[in-house]
Formats: structure tokens, C-alpha cells, sequence
């Protein structure tokens, strides 16, 4: 077969082939694709694996290098496996470890790991979600356990926050996004003790062990606080260098630090409860204009170039040099086709792009709780934001406001109010 014959086969991304135990075809593109074609030169794979004869599914399985390598013929006698047919075999890890190994090391990856096989469920001893359901799978998180889990083994996964030696013991808090359990490593455990006296802030690691009451010694200040973990099993899944700066609320660095180490500065309890508090008003607004009739529907991002308005930012269009997609500043025209369509109620958690000036409520980037409605009056406007305000205030904070809100005329704002470039002077009641 030439190299014509092979694109027509395997698509024209082809980087090289190889010949499987059965006289099949092993084919490699440069997404990283790998597949198996019977002898018979039929334009596709034998199963529905990957590779550049099944378009649809492009998810790679080897590296761009290992799949390479391996089409090149160094792996002829790992995918003798047993399997019912080379594409069987293939799917079921049979992929050559001295091929894989190669390929990794011509990317530039440790050669002593085989990530390329392990992350498709195949590695010595069992397959990797064996191994991790055994051994590292969490039971709980950090802030789950309480006092009636006394006498349980349990697994945890987490961050180190803060390592302390008192008393010939060896104490970690285990940090997570649900809160902090206190980790015991007792000295009778020789190994599992050096080991966990050589950890750091911002480790990653899980536990294994059983959980312990702290009786008179427990911590009112955690909601995990009666009770600890005796470490016996120790995993450390990531070192990490000293931070810049720790993730706890009062920290002395610079907004340009923080922004730079943006994945530390998120792990501070701060940042955490702003980015939970915005999901549970995204959740609470979505239930409540859903239960309201509303459909969510999505918009382009990219569009046409508007004169009016905000200012555009404007996107490059590589396919028609010299002509320009302009970010969508709002949803408006779209949702004014969804109404043409019938859509009488949408809404859309929007993100917007304006290329301005930066002001206290505005920014270049944001989200917007979008909405359209057809045949309603302002009455029924007003009805609807009231319920979906009063229910975020309910769901989120646990406040419970009274509805309908008080509803003030141009002519009464007028009377109540008076304005002065911009000022506000208070002439009566608000």
C-alpha cells in the first residue's frame, strides 16, 4: 500500500502505519488517533475504537509520539493479546509497552510512567481504576466526618494546610472545599511517621486510617473538631515548592501576586465562599425563572459587528483574511428571534463583552441574568423579577422578603427625590 493508498484509508492527517499481529493495519494521525484496519483495506476501523477512519470520535488514546512510534512497527508483538480482533485487542490495553515508552520519551515524558496505557484503564497488577478505587478512592471529604464516624476507616484526599509536631505525634490538617479534618500520625508507625514528617504546606496527598474521638481535646472551631484521623496508609499524589504567598484570608501580597498565582489565591476560604455564593445564585435564579416558564437558551458568542452601543472587541476571522467576528456585547438580536420563533419566555445567565472603559459597575467581561418575555404587560414584568429576587434571597441567604415590592411613579420618584448632576438629596421618605 503507498502513502496515497494509506490517506484514502486512514484519512489525510496520516502520520504512519504499521502491520498488527493479524496482518491489519495500524494507522496514526496527527491528532494523536490511533486505529486498526482489517487486511481487506476496508475504509474504517474494525470496532469502534478511534482513530482517523472512525470521525466520530477524535479523542486521542496515545500521545501524537507513542501513536507514531507504534505505527512504525515497534509494537508488532504487543497487541497479541488474545483478543478476537486486533481492534479488540488495542481497545483492551494490548498496545506494546516498548512502543509507548518510546513515545514518550521522544514527547519529552518520564519514560518510567506509562500514563499513556494507565489512563486507559490498563497497568500491571490490574487496571488503574482498580488500583484507585482500593487504595485512593476518598470515602468522605474533609469537612464530612463526625462523632458518631468514630471506629470507621475511612479515606481522605486533600490539600496539607498546616503540619504541626507535638508531643512525638505528627499532626496535618487535610484540607478540601468542604472544610478541615486533623490527621494523626502516631511514631509506632516508624515508616508512615518519617514520611509524614517530611510534608508541606500545599502537599497533596490522601489518607487512609480510622477515625478517632478527641474527647476533651476537640475543636470548637471546626464542624470536624470532635473527632481525628490515625493515619495508616500515606499517599503523596503532588509535592509542591513553598508557596508565594497562603491561602488564608489575611495575607499581605499584592493584587498582581495573587492574580499571578491565581489557583492558590482561589483556595483562600474568602475567594471559595464568593465563587460557591455565585453558583448558588446561578442555581437559585435558573430554579426559579424555570418554575416560572422560562426556557434556557444559549446565544452566539461571536457576531456580526453592530454600529451603536457599546464598543465591539473584534476577532480575526482566519478562514476570510482581513474581516473581523465582534464579541457579543448583549443578547439582544438573538433573543428577539427567539420571540419571533415563539419562544415567548427566555432567559440566559449571558456573558457579555464591551471594549470600555473600566468603571466600578462595569467591566470589559461579565454575566447577566438575560431575559425576554412576549405578550406581558410591565405589571407581569415586575411580578416575575420580584419572585426570582425574592427566591435567590431565600435560597441563598435564608431571607425571606415580602412580595410585591412597594412600586413608585415617575411623578412620586419626583416628588421624593430631586437630582442634582448625578447627586441624591432625600426630601422625603425612601
Amino acid at each position: 500500500m503507498d502513502d496515497r493508498q494509506l490517506q484514502v484509508l486512514c484519512g489525510p492527517d496520516v502520520l504512519g502505519r504499521g502491520a498488527s499481529a493479524e496482518g491489519g493495519i495500524i494507522c496514526a494521525d496527527r491528532r494523536g488517533g490511533a486505529g486498526i484496519y482489517p487486511p481487506s483495506d476496508a475504509a474504517g476501523p474494525v470496532s469502534p475504537v478511534h482513530g482517523p477512519g472512525n470521525r466520530t470520535n477524535t479523542q486521542p488514546v496515545l500521545g501524537h509520539r507513542a501513536a507514531q512510534a507504534q505505527c512504525q512497527g515497534t509494537a508488532r508483538a504487543g497487541f497479541d493479546s488474545g483478543a478476537t480482533n486486533p481492534a479488540e485487542t488495542a481497545f483492551t490495553g494490548g498496545l506494546g509497552q516498548a512502543a509507548v515508552q518510546r513515545g514518550r520519551v521522544q514527547d519529552g515524558l518520564p519514560p518510567g510512567r506509562t500514563g499513556d496505557v494507565e489512563d486507559r484503564g490498563v497497568s500491571e497488577g490490574g487496571s488503574v481504576i482498580e488500583r484507585f478505587e482500593n487504595t485512593h478512592r476518598r470515602t468522605h471529604d474533609c469537612g464530612q466526618l463526625r462523632a458518631g464516624d468514630t471506629g470507621k476507616k475511612v479515606r481522605l484526599c486533600g490539600w496539607v494546610a498546616r503540619r504541626r509536631d507535638l508531643g512525638g505525634f505528627a499532626f496535618v490538617d487535610l484540607r478540601d472545599r468542604y472544610g478541615v479534618t486533623q490527621v494523626v500520625f502516631e511514631p509506632d508507625n516508624g515508616d508512615l511517621f518519617e514520611k509524614a514528617k517530611q510534608l508541606r504546606p500545599e502537599w497533596v496527598i490522601g489518607v487512609e486510617g480510622t477515625v478517632r474521638s478527641r474527647g476533651e481535646n476537640a475543636n470548637p472551631n471546626l464542624a470536624t473538631g470532635e473527632i481525628e484521623v490515625v493515619a495508616e496508609n500515606l499517599t503523596v499524589f503532588n509535592t509542591a515548592d513553598t508557596p508565594p504567598f497562603l491561602p488564608v484570608d489575611k495575607i499581605d501580597a499584592r493584587e498582581e501576586l495573587r492574580l499571578k498565582y491565581r489557583y492558590i489565591d482561589l483556595r483562600r476560604p474568602t475567594m471559595k465562599r464568593n465563587l460557591l455564593l455565585r453558583h448558588e445564585v446561578m442555581q437559585s435564579a435558573r430554579n426559579s425563572l424555570c418554575a416560572q416558564g422560562f426556557v434556557e437558551l444559549e446565544t452566539p458568542a461571536l457576531i456580526k459587528n453592530t454600529p451603536g452601543g457599546a464598543r465591539n472587541f473584534l476577532v480575526p476571522c482566519r478562514l476570510q483574511p482581513g474581516t473581523f467576528y465582534a464579541l457579543s456585547e448583549s443578547p439582544q438580536v438573538f433573543k428577539q428571534l427567539f420571540m419571533m420563533a415563539g419562544f415567548d419566555r427566555y432567559f440566559q445567565l449571558a456573558r457579555c463583552f464591551r471594549d470600555e472603559d473600566l468603571r466600578g459597575d462595569r467591566q470589559p467581561e461579565f454575566t447577566q441574568i438575560d431575559l425576554e418575555m412576549s405578550f406581558v404587560s410591565p405589571e407581569d414584568v415586575f411580578g416575575i423579577v420580584e419572585r426570582l429576587m425574592a427566591d435567590i434571597y431565600r435560597d441563598v441567604l435564608g431571607v425571606e422578603l415580602s412580595t410585591p415590592f412597594p412600586h413608585m411613579s415617575w411623578r412620586d420618584a419626583e416628588a421624593f427625590y430631586r437630582h442634582n448632576r448625578g447627586s441624591k438629596f432625600f426630601s422625603g421618605v425612601l
